[in-house]
């Protein structure tokens, strides 16, 4: 029970951590991935202005220029971009390209490129690895292609990064959560340890007035014979005995225990058998116990515990589930049609 209680609280505690750890990364990776295409979109405006400005301009007026948009000014703010600009008549017809400032790429390619951007019939896109944008200049279009491939790369980094370290601050977390889980669980354990030590102490205590009970009674009965008074006596020191052995059983559950006596054996031999042990007792009532399985069900379980008699009074039930559950199964009670009443027991084989 306690290492049930401490890996609930564990897995309650990591899945609270993988949430905020998830938000967490997650807006920043999308905050870095929108102020990165913002910063992208911004340069492309800058550089399709600057080529519109040059190619609005005198050739020989260059004092008439605004010192706020000089293409000196442009040039040494946009040094580290890598670009190419294409310019395309209203036939369609690319008529020049500037491929200065990208050494990697030829005129062809480049111009391949700038047709597919065409056929797209899109101001804005992506194509290749370059994100473009483009402009009517008054005899046509103005493309300018932008190499992303550092910025995909930059975004790129900022998501293994943060994914790694997301990782490795949940494993640290959850060796934290593992090491602080006993103390939190420890007021909670030793209420539980006390509860059952009560009860095992109890039980054992009522065992020995019973069995004198019941010993009496054997004496009255030798001496004065059976009565229907000496028959109550035995039969309810019968049924408070076998109560208290199911209280015994749910204080001495524990996993540890289970794991360590389990051995393979077939389950329908012990539905045979238990089932068996009923037949006699539901003839007079009227009541019809059915059973189905298709084949031989071998599992591997405490057995002990599986064989077991007892029930009628309540405990019974909660010493099955505490079993089942004990064995990673379940157990749960339905009506049926017909005033039927189905028991079902699930266990991983």
């Amino acid at each position: 029970m306690i290492k049930i209680l401490q890996r609930k609280f564990v897995f309650a505690a990591m899945i609270a951590v993988s949430i905020l750890l998830i938000a967490s990364l997650g807006t920043i990776n999308l905050a870095n991935t929108i102020m990165t295409s913002n910063q992208t979109d911004n340069l492309l405006d800058e550089i399709i202005t600057g080529e519109l400005n040059q190619s609005s301009q005198p050739p020989n007026a260059p004092n008439n220029i605004n010192p706020g948009s000089s293409p000196m000014r442009f040039s040494e703010r946009n040094m580290s971009s890598v670009f190419f600009v294409a310019r395309v008549n209203n036939s369609g017809e690319v008529v020049q390209l500037d491929i200065s400032r990208i050494t990697t790429m030829t005129e062809d390619e480049a111009e391949n490129i700038t047709l597919q951007a065409i056929e797209l019939s899109e101001n804005s896109g992506k194509i290749s690895g370059f994100k473009y944008t483009s402009m009517n200049d008054g005899i046509g279009k103005v493309y300018v292609f932008l190499d992303v491939s550092y910025q995909t790369y930059s975004v790129l980094t900022v998501l293994f990064l943060s994914v790694l370290i997301g990782l490795i601050c949940w494993v640290l977390m959850l060796i934290l959560v593992i090491f602080l889980s006993k103390k939190a669980i420890k007021p909670i354990a030793e209420n539980i340890e006390r509860q059952k030590q009560f009860v095992t102490d109890a039980g054992h205590e009522i065992k020995t007035p019973l069995a004198i009970i019941l010993a009496n009674t054997d004496a009255l009965e030798l001496h004065n014979g059976e009565n229907k008074w000496s028959k109550n006596i035995r039969a309810q020191t019968i049924r408070l005995s076998r109560l208290m052995q199911n209280l015994l059983t749910l204080a001495k559950i524990d996993e540890s225990d289970i794991n360590a006596t389990k051995e393979s054996f077939s389950l329908n031999e012990i539905i045979d058998r238990t089932s068996d042990m009923f037949q006699e007792m539901l003839i007079p009532k009227n009541l019809i116990l059915q059973k189905y399985y298709s084949a031989d069900v071998i599992i591997c379980a405490n057995k002990e515990l599986i064989t077991r008699k007892g029930g009628g009074y309540g405990i019974g039930l909660s010493a099955a589930r505490s079993i089942a559950e004990i064995h990673g199964g379940s157990i749960k009670a339905s009506y049926g049609n017909d005033n039927t009443i189905i028991f079902t027991v699930e266990f991983k084989i």
